[in-house]
């Protein structure tokens, strides 16, 4: 391994970590394009909820794709 400037070649996985800025890179880019199209599911409370036109009863499983939850506006501007 070369070590130039206290980094190995390749670089470590403690290495990489200890770079801040390269973890805020890392951590954005997938805010912005997620490799997993996972949901963030939750449990409607008793007394349901009203969306617009749509009525959820209670104990109901909802969710949306957290891709989906960070690109709207709405979601930025408040909690969702």
């Amino acid at each position: 391994m070369d070590k130039k400037e206290g980094i190995s070649n390749p670089i470590t996985f403690a290495e990489a970590f200890g770079m801040s800025y390269l973890q805020a890179c890392m951590k954005e880019a997938m805010r912005i394009h997620p490799a997993v199209g996972q949901m963030l599911e939750r449990v409607v409370p008793e007394g349901g909820a009203q969306f617009g036109d749509v009525r959820l009863l209670s104990d109901t499983v909802a969710g949306i794709k957290s891709v989906d939850s960070w690109q709207r506006v709405v979601c930025l501007q408040r909690r969702c």
